[in-house]
Order: structure tokens, then sequence, then C-alpha cells
């Protein structure tokens, strides 16, 4: 990349800074990654914060659905993993990191 600077420099007559052309150069280089840290990094940190509160508050009686598309129940809850109720006499155990949302019971 640093063979290409020549190609992009003015050339004026009058000698330049080469410190001061590298910077001016490497500012549009800045000015991506700052907005690529904006607009994808930090509203994906902000996605995934949401996603653990939402997994840490999971209790007995919410209702799920995981990432396979499975409606179920919570009947038990576990460290790394929960029980859900999917039909009258069927459990699944789930890790919690397959959970795709979750409606609080009402009560």
């Amino acid at each position: 990349m640093i063979f290409l600077l020549p190609i992009f420099q003015q050339t004026t007559g009058q000698p330049t800074n080469s410190a001061s052309s590298f910077l001016v150069n490497l500012l549009p280089i800045l000015a991506i990654i700052v907005l690529f840290y904006f607009l994808l990094i930090l509203p994906q940190n902000k996605q995934k914060k949401k996603h653990e509160e939402m997994i840490r508050s999971i209790d007995k009686g919410d209702e799920i659905i995981t990432t396979s598309g499975i409606f179920g129940n919570v009947v038990g809850v576990k460290e790394d993993s929960i029980t859900i109720k999917v039909d009258d006499n069927t459990t699944i155990r789930i890790l919690k990191g397959a959970i795709a949302s979750v409606k609080k019971r009402e009560e």
C-alpha cells in the first residue's frame, strides 16, 4: 500500500512534508474504521447484552421460543440449561443459548 502513495500525491513544485501527507492519507481509513464501529460493532454488542439479560431473567412458567422454532413453557431452570414442557407428557432439556425469545407469564 505504501508503494501507491507517490501515485496519489499531488506535485505542486513545492516541497511537501511527508509526515503530514501521510496523516492526510490515513484520515479516510480511520473514518471508515470509526464508521464500521458505530454501524456494526456497537449495535451487535448491545443486542448481545440484551439477549444475555433476557436469558438471565427466565423463570418457571415463562413461555419461550427456541432458535429452532420450538414453543414451550419453562418447568426447570439450571445454570446452563432449562427444561421446557412442549406437550402434556413431553419435556425437553435445552441450552440457554438456544432461546430466541421469552414471553413472561402473566401473574
